[in-house]
């Protein structure tokens, strides 16, 4: 947009944020609504931009968290995000803007999610129910997507053979009333109806119940302004989605096989159903562009198979067990633990929503 610029101080670009808040009429079909997208990097914002020198041009604030960064295009039309890296040894970015939807939503994919050492963050069924139902003041609406890649269910079974979890459907659900998206959950509880959220929405109140805030909460950590007058209501509800996810992740990492020390544990993704194991890795390997794993087989011992596994987003090798039950995966130290939240997530979407996973014998939860 015509009026962004670079800003020397993150206070200002709040303010400048605050201002376009209270002025725009911001909706969900707005082209010029605030967003957010939470990444994690495994590389400074300067060598990124080092990579990319042709395309983006990264420009350091007065404070060394805080960078506005220009997308260059060949009419020379410059597109302004605004990067919040927390700290320079920060994995987990958060990008704001408010670009066109659609062109912006590109720009951030190639550059900042799906490049070498860059990615999204995943955000299990259990963060984004925690975030509907715990964390914001009610809920008035969530998307659910899911899309099975893994069946269980022969090629050849009848139609009445089948359930939910044999096929794929996307839903969207607004109302006006948050008790009418809870009795949805607890009646498609009860059929069996596989729950996994591609995005909720968050509404945050004052005191006095007035609304200071309603976005759309993504499960690959994208945040949507729909309306409200309060940024900082916005800013608080941003950081904290970063800063559990980076807790998660030095839960997972602290848990890393130390071969030289003897230390650390295996992760375990239990299933609900059994699964061909060669099969299901078969498959995961088809699906590369969403796990971003390349699992090579190595041999197979009591109906379990072995797998020496390579991680598409930073190189690093691991191992990986894969059984009718689950799939038991070792990380080494200086692997990153991206992977089990991108592997668990993505197979909750494609495979079945109600897995769970453990770290030895400990339930991973959310809150």
């Amino acid at each position: 947009m015509s009026d962004q610029k670079i800003y020397e101080y993150q206070s200002d670009w709040f303010q400048s944020f605050q201002e376009f808040l209270e002025k725009k009429k911001i909706n969900r079909e707005d082209k010029f609504s605030i967003k957010v997208n939470i990444i994690e990097s495994n590389q400074t914002l300067e060598e990124l931009g080092k990579r990319f020198k042709n395309e983006i041009e990264v420009i350091k604030s007065k404070e060394d968290f805080f960078y506005t960064i220009k997308i260059k295009n060949k009419k020379g039309f410059e597109k302004f995000l605004y990067v919040d890296t927390n700290s320079k040894k920060s994995r987990f970015w958060i990008i704001h803007n408010i670009e066109f939807k659609k062109e912006v939503k590109t720009d951030i994919e190639k550059i900042f999610q799906n490049s070498y050492k860059q990615d999204s963050i995943y955000l299990t069924k259990e963060a984004m129910e925690y975030y509907r139902s715990e964390v914001s003041s009610y809920s008035l609406g969530l998307g659910i997507k899911f899309d099975n890649k893994f069946t269980s269910k022969s090629i050849d079974s009848t139609d009445s053979d089948k359930t939910f979890k044999d096929g794929g459907f996307t839903l969207r659900f607004w109302t006006k009333y948050p008790e009418s998206t809870n009795n949805l959950i607890k009646s498609f509880n009860k059929i069996d109806f596989p729950i996994n959220y591609n995005s909720v929405n968050c509404v945050f109140e004052d005191e006095d119940h007035e609304i200071l805030m309603k976005e759309d909460l993504y499960s690959n950590g994208v945040i949507t302004v729909q309306k409200g007058k309060d940024l900082k209501t916005h800013t608080d509800f941003v950081n904290k989605i970063r800063n559990d996810y980076s807790k998660k992740m030095d839960i997972v990492e602290s848990n890393r096989i130390d071969w030289e020390n003897f230390e650390g544990d295996l992760f375990y993704i239990k299933f609900k159903n059994e699964y061909n194991p060669k099969t299901l890795i078969e498959n995961l390997n088809k699906n590369y562009e969403d796990f971003k794993i390349h699992a090579i087989f190595m041999y197979s011992n009591d109906n379990n198979y072995q797998f020496h596994c390579v991680d598409g987003h930073t190189g690093s090798k691991f191992y990986l067990t894969a059984s009718k039950e689950g799939l038991q995966i070792n990380l080494s130290k200086k692997s990153c633990g991206n992977i089990i939240f991108r592997l668990y997530s993505n197979l909750q979407q494609f495979l079945d929503p109600d897995i769970e996973l453990y770290i030895n014998n400990d339930k991973l939860k959310w809150d």
